[in-house]
């Protein structure tokens, strides 16, 4: 009984806190809801370039998302063929994508091969620019955990819709984006 008590402790924590089944948004609530700002942050890409939240001037998606989270692999899908499909560019919306680092399975080098390897897999992409948070400070603003998780805010910045879900899909993304389209 102790072994068996001890296995269902492992296999409890080796999963990801990445949402899985779980209703959206009541597990793994966030700090950020639709109508507020979003934090002050700014994050270097991969290539080199910076972001900086102040610099919000049309709608962005932002994706949080976790290399080693399985449910963030179906996400990331969604994310690469709407960029695929040039949907983001077409609509004017910024898209950034934020690797969630922290602790020695979240690091930058994991997240780049992750991020390669998905957009490889939507028959090859060149993928949006990569953001890497390394200790999840900035992720730390938006929530405590639960990836993947989006937020979508208007030209000032501004959420207009958040999610935390595997669920998550390019549709609904898409039909998000629409609607902030359509408020300007």
């Amino acid at each position: 009984m102790k072994y068996l008590f001890s296995l269902i402790i492992a296999i409890s924590f080796s999963s990801c806190i990445c949402g899985g089944s779980e209703p959206r948004n009541t597990e793994y609530p966030s700090h950020i809801m639709p109508g507020d700002v979003v934090p002050k942050f700014t994050l270097t890409s991969t290539d080199g370039s910076t972001f900086n939240s102040d610099s919000i001037k049309k709608p962005t998606l932002l994706y949080f998302f976790w290399s080693e989270c399985p449910d963030c692999s179906k996400t990331t899908k969604e994310v690469m063929k709407l960029w695929k499909n040039s949907l983001y560019s077409d609509k004017g919306v910024d898209v950034i994508s934020i690797g969630r680092g922290g602790g020695e399975s979240a690091t930058l080098n994991k997240a780049v091969i992750y991020w390669s390897n998905m957009s490889e897999a939507i028959n090859p992409v060149e993928p949006p620019k990569l953001f890497f948070d390394n200790n999840a400070e900035v992720y730390s603003q938006f929530a405590e955990q639960g990836v993947p998780r989006f937020y979508l805010t208007d030209s000032d910045g501004v959420v207009v819709w958040q999610v935390q879900s595997p669920l998550t899909t390019k549709e609904e993304i898409l039909n998000q984006i629409n609607t902030v389209k359509n408020i300007f």
